[in-house]
C-alpha cells in the first residue's frame, strides 16, 4: 500500500532539502491529477474521477513568457497562463485583462496577499480573496523535503488550506466558487514533473468511484441539522433539532479519504466534537443514521 499523505515539521536537519526557487514552476510536461466530483447517474449519488491538468507549452502571452496550463477533460475545461517572477506566480485574469498574484513562495508566517477571482457563478462580479499565511512547515515526499504554507482565506470559494512548494495549492490550482454542481474538490492525487513524482493517495490516480447517498432526505428536515462553527479551531457543535430519538454516527474524512474521527452518539442535546488534535486543513463531515447518510458538508480546521 502506498503511504498516505504525510506532513512533518523539522527543526534543523532535513533528509534532503528541495530547492525553494520557483523558476521552473509548471515546466512544460508537468501534470497535476486532482479529484473531480459530479452528480452520478444514480439518484443521490456522486462520482469522483481524476481530473488532469498539464503544462503544455511555453509562449509569450500578453507580453510575458508564460506556461500554458490546460485541463484535459473537455467537459470541464480550464486554461491558465502563468509566469514566475521573484519566486512568485502570476496568472492571467481574462475577466479583468491583467495578471494577478496567485502564489507568493517568499511568504512567511503572518504575510498575506490578495487574489482577484471572477465570481460569475454568484453574479456578484469579481471578489478579492485575502490569503493569510498562518504558519510555514515542511512535507516529505519521496525523500524530498518540500516547503509548505498553511493558509486561511475568505469569501465564498473552495481552495483548501495548504500550498506546497513547486506544486501549488493542495486543493486546486486556483480558487473556485463553492456552488458549482461539478467541482474539482478532492485535492491532488498525483503530481508529476520532469524531475519529480509524488502520490498523495493510497489508490491509483486514475481511480473512479461512486458515493451513493440514500434517499432519506425526504424523512427529515435537513435544515434543522446545524453544525457550527465552520471554520473551527478547537471544537464543533452538532445540533439536531427534531424529536426523533435516534443513534447517529459522525465521521470526519480528510482529503486522502482517510477517516480521522468517528463517533456514535444519541440525539439527547447538542453534541460537541473536539478538533484540537486534528491538523489544519479541509475535511468532509458525514452524519448518518442506521447506515443512511443524512448530511455531508465540508469542514475547515484552522489554528
Amino acid at each position: 500500500m502506498k503511504n498516505h499523505f504525510f506532513l512533518s515539521f523539522f527543526g534543523i536537519i532535513f533528509s534532503s532539502f528541495h530547492a525553494s526557487g520557483q523558476s521552473d514552476f509548471a515546466q512544460v510536461g508537468t501534470k497535476w491529477t486532482y479529484t473531480e466530483a459530479s452528480p452520478g447517474v444514480m439518484p443521490n449519488s456522486t462520482v469522483y474521477m481524476p481530473y488532469v491538468m498539464e503544462s503544455v507549452s511555453e509562449e509569450v502571452f500578453e507580453g510575458k513568457l508564460c506556461k500554458k496550463i490546460i485541463g484535459l477533460q473537455p467537459a470541464f475545461n480550464f486554461t491558465f497562463y502563468v509566469y514566475s517572477q521573484n519566486d512568485s506566480i502570476f496568472r492571467w485574469d481574462g475577466d479583468n485583462n491583467r495578471f494577478n498574484l496567485l502564489y507568493d513562495f517568499t511568504a512567511e508566517a503572518g504575510d498575506s496577499w490578495d487574489i482577484e477571482m471572477p465570481h460569475f457563478a454568484l453574479g456578484n462580479g469579481d471578489t478579492t480573496i485575502n490569503v493569510l499565511v498562518d504558519s510555514v512547515g515542511f512535507m516529505v515526499r519521496n525523500e524530498d523535503t518540500l516547503k509548505v504554507w498553511y493558509i486561511t482565506y475568505g469569501e465564498s470559494a473552495d481552495w483548501g488550506n495548504t500550498i506546497i512548494e513547486g506544486i501549488g495549492n493542495y486543493y486546486f490550482f486556483i480558487p473556485l466558487p463553492d456552488i458549482f454542481e461539478r467541482c474539482i474538490c478532492g485535492g491532488v492525487r498525483c503530481f508529476e514533473s520532469t524531475d519529480a513524482y509524488y502520490e498523495f493517495v493510497d489508490y491509483p490516480c486514475d481511480t473512479i468511484y461512486t458515493e451513493v447517498i440514500s434517499g432519506v432526505e425526504g424523512t427529515f428536515d435537513l435544515d434543522r441539522i446545524e453544525i457550527f462553527p465552520n471554520p473551527t479551531s478547537d471544537q464543533i457543535t452538532l445540533s439536531i433539532n427534531f424529536s426523533k430519538d435516534a443513534i447517529f454516527n459522525l465521521e470526519l474524512v480528510d482529503l486522502t479519504g482517510r477517516t480521522v474521527l468517528s463517533e456514535t452518539f444519541k440525539n439527547i442535546g447538542p453534541h460537541i466534537i473536539d478538533t484540537t488534535q486534528l491538523p489544519r486543513g479541509l475535511y468532509v463531515l458525514r452524519l448518518s443514521e442506521d447506515g443512511q447518510t443524512l448530511k455531508s458538508i465540508k469542514l475547515t480546521v484552522v489554528r
